[in-house]
């Protein structure tokens, strides 16, 4: 319920071999929560950014861009 009422631009970077958040999770989570946008990194455990930290920056700044320009 809290996480439902948020409204500020959310993301959340999903690895998708997390033995932590599965991807029904973390999908369930993205549809109950509207501004949330889910990006899901393959070959990335639940560590994204040590996992796959060049895939991670690239989310994040691409993110962040679109944040911004509002």
């Amino acid at each position: 319920d809290v996480a439902a009422a948020l409204r500020c631009p959310t993301l959340l970077v999903h690895g998708a071999k997390s033995p932590v958040l599965t991807r029904e999770m973390a999908e369930r989570f993205a549809a109950r929560v509207p501004c949330v946008e889910l990006v899901t990194i393959e070959g990335a455990g639940h560590s994204v950014a040590g996992d796959k930290p060049d895939e991670f920056v690239q989310v994040v700044d691409a993110f962040l861009g679109k944040v911004l320009e509002r």
